[in-house]
């Protein structure tokens, strides 16, 4: 299930980002707050939320969404900036 989280945010990063800036602002905006709201989870000892790392087979709802949202974040970060730049390197060379 993780993994096709990843490629949904993945194909959403790069189709917001070759939309145009109106789009990927907002969904930077978001990842950046998600993945800030994360790591003060993790930092805070929210519930635990820092024991994502070794919590297996017992993981709670929250250390699996801490886990996955303070890895992945960074991760679609780059791909929309990655994409974002793509776009507009090729919409420079059309005109």
């Amino acid at each position: 299930m993780a993994w096709f989280l990843v490629a949904v945010l993945t194909l959403s990063a790069v189709v917001a980002s070759w939309k145009g800036t109106r789009i990927a602002i907002p969904v930077a905006a978001v990842l950046v707050a998600a993945w800030a709201a994360a790591a003060i989870a993790i930092g805070t000892d929210y519930r635990d939320a820092d024991g994502f790392m070794d919590c297996w087979p017992g993981c709670t709802a929250l250390q699996n969404v801490a886990g996955f949202v303070f890895f992945v974040s960074p991760a679609m970060l780059v791909v929309l900036s990655a994409s974002r730049l793509a776009a507009w390197l090729t919409n420079r060379n059309k005109r």
